[in-house]
């Protein structure tokens, strides 16, 4: 009896300290999410809804949304007056895509929440974008102009709605409140904002003519007013004019008179650099926001893996990178890597420190931190890489990127950079998509029986002038459904708004598919009949991946390189059977395919057996790293296309 009491005694006496909720709470901030989770079963003192909400917490930090949405449910049936269950709910409903639930959440939110708390006016711009998804236009546009009065003559609070707005198509109602933002703080960086907001989806030629004339007068005013330097011009500016490459237009002259501007908003250092080194090994840096799953990140990992490492040595810095599949990819690829928060004088320093021969940017104009590091003098060779295939404009960037068989001859006019055009293929080292298992149509939730033509490609990839030959293909094919995507629901609505105008009656043939999975994405191609290429801006991944899989791709290549990716890929297979020269030509051709059986198989087994010739190239890659080596040797640029 007394051993067994001294034993209990002991056995109490080396017990842990008992955890409280706030320190199982730390464990899930500090992201020891094992341990939090365990921890959790210990609090039999903390009220049962705290904790499912940790546990959401935990669950959403793994990724585990659907089983967040499931605590998160259950803290809200506990204590249905706590506002933050609500918002959390609402987010992870959000994602799940169950937007009428999500909506709910977020008003519920909004009734309970103090007004001076910062999610306020978040919490309305979600329920006015799950409004969206849901196709509820009135309903949309009453929570976005609530959010906008929430949101007062907070500068801050401001900008999230004109975000918001832009991202769902919404570009006239954001300048408008971009405008009352200028009112408020009236300065420099708030006008260059508005200026930048482009919109996505046109109606009409005209309209995109209107808007490049306003972008560019615009751009003349603001050159007229006085320089204001800020020290965080990315978070500042927020936004890039990405949607001009879209326009089939030529952008040198616009974007050289973006950079102007943009030097005016941040004092970027360009001073001369040493020059690079002559012997030993080049130091060659890569920068993106977008080294991951992401099309410019795919098309750059191949460009970084296979450089010769006996003459090169890579540095990968990247900017606010997510843990995905990638990743370790990138990490492996480089030798040395760097992972940076959206910092522009961190990731800017360390650049600077690397002391590098040559910096590539993967891509330039697509995201804010990437084009204001292209505005310094980071290295004395600077490159710009077609992860965004349209010229910088910036008069720090020395070179661009491409290759031969995708420009056409007086290509140099389209650029600010001197074009490097190699006679290599132009996608290194890429690797060859596989689909699991042949899915039926029904499993993908697409009718069989049909002619089933894909454009698989975002909203804003189609042009107003692509709309008439779609409407041709509709009506010369009564069996004809042309899948599209949709991901997003602003953009999505907007351009089946202008289908209803321009196409009519036939435009209910025109279906958008929702989010999927890369994996899924692939079966859908495959169960293509054939694969349509927008108009002046093409596919590249999208393309690459159909011909892997024997699905015909009809193009008819444009005169600037985002319109001639296709082309290049067909080039480099030897086969022109789906190369187009008018739209006649391409709606006769598509409707050919996916109308005679037979021909539509012998092509696909063509294509199948010549695009082996695609994937894991290293020709470009050695061209660039031959041309940098020529670059290094003979010092300042030429003014000239320099081909290798």
């Amino acid at each position: 009896m007394l051993f067994t009491l001294l034993r209990a005694l002991f056995a109490r006496a080396k017990a842990p300290p008992r955890l409280q909720f706030a320190d199982v709470f730390r464990l899930y901030a500090e992201g020891r999410l094992d341990e939090a989770e365990r921890a959790c079963a210990t609090l039999d003192d903390a009220p049962r809804a705290d904790v499912d909400y940790l546990l959401g917490l935990i669950a959403q930090a793994r990724g585990e949304i659907a089983l967040a949405a499931e605590r998160f449910g259950a803290a809200v049936r506990a204590r249905g007056e706590e506002a933050t269950f609500h918002y959390s709910l609402g987010e992870a409903l959000a994602k799940l895509e169950r937007y009428e639930g999500a909506a709910e959440q977020f008003e519920r939110f909004a009734e309970l929440a103090d007004t001076s708390d910062p999610r306020c006016v978040k919490a309305r711009l979600y329920v006015a974008d799950c409004r969206a998804e849901l196709g509820d236009e009135p309903g949309a546009r009453r929570w976005y102009e609530r959010a906008t009065t929430a949101a007062g003559s907070d500068p801050a609070a401001l900008t999230q709605v004109v975000f918001a707005l832009r991202e769902t198509g919404r570009v006239e109602e954001a300048r408008d409140v971009q405008s009352h933002a200028i009112r408020v703080r009236q300065d420099l960086v708030s006008r260059v904002r508005r200026a930048l907001l482009i919109p996505a989806i046109y109606d009409s030629r005209e309209e995109i003519d209107a808007v490049r004339r306003r972008f560019s007068a615009e751009l003349d005013e603001l050159l007229r007013l006085a320089p204001a330097p800020v020290a965080d011009p990315d978070t500042a500016v927020g936004t890039m004019p990405f949607y001009l490459a879209y326009h089939n237009a030529a952008n040198r002259d616009l974007l050289r008179k973006l950079c102007a501007v943009m030097r005016r908003v941040y004092r970027a250092p360009t001073d001369p650099l040493a020059p690079p080194r002559t012997s030993g090994r080049l130091r060659i840096g890569f920068v993106s926001t977008y080294f991951f799953k992401h099309s410019a990140g795919r098309v750059t990992i191949g460009l970084i893996r296979d450089l010769p490492r006996d003459r090169f040595e890579v540095h990968v810095f990247a900017v606010d990178p997510p843990n995905d599949a990638m990743r370790p990819e990138y990490e492996r690829a480089a030798d040395h890597y760097r992972a940076f928060p959206r910092a522009i004088e961190e990731v800017r320093a360390a650049i600077a420190a690397a002391k590098l021969d040559v910096l590539v940017f993967a891509d330039i104009g697509m995201h804010p931190t990437t084009y204001f590091l292209a505005l310094c003098r980071l290295a004395p060779i600077q490159v710009a890489w077609w992860g965004h295939s349209e010229t910088s404009g910036v008069d720090t960037v020395d070179y661009y990127l491409s290759a031969d068989a995708v420009e056409i001859e007086s290509a140099q006019d389209h650029y600010s950079e001197t074009l490097v055009r190699p006679k290599a293929f132009f996608l290194p080292g890429f690797e060859r998509p596989t689909v699991a298992a042949p899915a039926s149509r029904e499993s993908l939730g697409l009718p069989p029986g049909r002619s089933l033509y894909a454009c698989l490609q975002t909203p804003f990839k189609i042009h107003p002038d692509m709309d008439a030959v779609l409407a041709a293909i509709l009506e010369r094919d009564a069996r004809a459904d042309i899948a599209l995507l949709g991901r997003n629901g602003g953009l999505r609505d907007r351009l089946r708004r202008r289908f209803a105008r321009t196409i009519g009656p036939d435009a209910a043939r025109i279906r958008f598919l929702p989010n999927m999975s890369h994996e899924r994405y692939l079966a859908t191609l495959a169960a293509a009949d054939v694969v349509l290429d927008p108009l002046y801006f093409g596919g590249c991944n999208s393309s690459c991946e159909a011909l892997a899989l024997g699905v015909p791709v009809v193009t008819l290549p444009g005169t600037h390189l985002f319109g001639r990716f296709t082309l290049g890929l067909y080039e480099e297979m030897g086969l022109r059977d789906c190369i187009v020269g008018s739209t006649d030509a391409y709606v006769g051709r598509a409707v050919q395919i996916a109308s005679e059986r037979e021909r539509r198989e012998d092509l696909a087994r063509e294509i199948a057996n010549r695009s082996a010739v695609l994937f894991d190239r290293k020709d470009l890659t050695l061209a660039f790293a031959g041309f940098l080596e020529g670059a290094v040797r003979s010092g300042p640029r030429h003014p000239v296309a320099a081909e290798v």
